[in-house]
Order: C-alpha cells, then sequence, then structure tokens
C-alpha cells in the first residue's frame, strides 16, 4: 500500500491514499482484481509462503481501482486475508460514495513506509501495468506526515492532521491460511472488533 500511496508518482496522479468506496458488485470486485493482479487467477499462486497471494491497491472495493495504474505485490496469504478481513469490517457498514483516508500504522517496519523514504522495488515483487513498478523517475513530492497517537503508536498520513485528530483502525486476531478457492474473494473475520485513537503530536515531516 505505501508504494501505492507514496512511490508511483511524482505527487499529483491518480493513486494516493483518499480512496473512494462505491460499493461494488461481486462482479465488479472481480474484474478489478484479475485486471490489477494480471491473470485469470492469483498471479502469486504456487509461490513461496511469504509470497503466494496477490494483494491489489487501490482497493477493489474502491471506485480508484478502475485506473490503469493499479499496483500490486505478492505477500503471505495470511497477510493477504487480515487485511482484506479488516478492511471487509471497516466499509461494511460505509455508504458508497464515502470517500475515506488510508494512515498506515507503525510505518518505519513496512517497505516503502519508512523513513528516510525509499522508493526503490525490491525483488520486483510491486506489479505495475503487468510488470515490474519501476521508481519514480523523479523523487515523488507526496508529503509524509508522521505522528504519535494518544495510545503511543506511530502512523504516518499523506494529509496533514491534527492534535486531537480521531480515527478508527480494525483490529483482528490471526486467521488460518487459506484463499477459500474463490477470485478475489478473502477469508471473512468475525472476530474484528474497532479501536477508536486520536493525533496526540506532530513528529516530523518528509
Amino acid at each position: 500500500m505505501c508504494w501505492g500511496a507514496f512511490c508511483t508518482d511524482q505527487g499529483d496522479g491518480p493513486i494516493g491514499s483518499s480512496l473512494n468506496y462505491d460499493a461494488p458488485s461481486d462482479n465488479v470486485k472481480t474484474a478489478r482484481y484479475t485486471k490489477t493482479c494480471a491473470t485469470p487467477n492469483n498471479r502469486c499462486n504456487g509461490g513461496n509462503s511469504d509470497a503466494n497471494s496477490c494483494d491489489e491497491y487501490p482497493f477493489k472495493v474502491t471506485s480508484d481501482a478502475d485506473i490503469e495504474d493499479g499496483v500490486s505485490r505478492c505477500v503471505p496469504v495470511t497477510e493477504n486475508n487480515s487485511q482484506g478481513g479488516t478492511l471487509g469490517q471497516f466499509t461494511k457498514n460505509l455508504a458508497s460514495g464515502t470517500q475515506f483516508d488510508v494512515i498506515f500504522l507503525n510505518p518505519n517496519s513496512a517497505d516503502f513506509c519508512q523513513y528516510p523514504p525509499n522508493c526503490v522495488n525490491k525483488n520486483n515483487l510491486i506489479w505495475q501495468n503487468g510488470g515490474p513498478a519501476p521508481p519514480p523517475k523523479t523523487n515523488p513530492s507526496r508529503k509524509r506526515h508522521y505522528y504519535m497517537t494518544e495510545s503511543g503508536k506511530e502512523v504516518l498520513s499523506e494529509r496533514e492532521l491534527y492534535p486531537g485528530k480521531k480515527f478508527s483502525s480494525v483490529e483482528t486476531d490471526a486467521i488460518e491460511p487459506t484463499e477459500k478457492g474463490e477470485l478475489g474473494r478473502r477469508a471473512v473475520i468475525d472476530d474484528s472488533h474497532v479501536v477508536e485513537d486520536s493525533i496526540a503530536y506532530h513528529l516530523f515531516t518528509l
């Protein structure tokens, strides 16, 4: 996700981290997933256990996924199921047309969210338009704002936030590694819970 949010262009391109939920049908979600993951099936099938499931960005439940420059990455199926279930819990009560911002928890532990900023593709795991995504021709100009939350967690946001700004996240327990056998579908997470937090103070901006 951090590649899509911060590394895809020079700051005025189509992805970023502000996305638009459009309550798509199953057919639309499958078509979006197939396009971004570049094969009739999960392009990562048969890979090593740390890279056997195709994770798309922008998410297939957003209208932003209709762009031609979507990116995907081969990730562990457990990670992909967890993210998909978490996203499903977050969006299940959203009205179609709702815009939301993606913020990144513990950014220094995730590729392309780390500081100092780094948009060098690793092992060709990020794909764009069916092939390895090249690094930006110039350093992306999207700002990276790092904050500490009231609960003591570090977060990264493309959008500038302020102390007291509230946000919600969804946390889940560990899940079983299964793709459920259907293209574009992920395991449903029933034990998720919403966690409320707020911004305590600004750390730095890059």
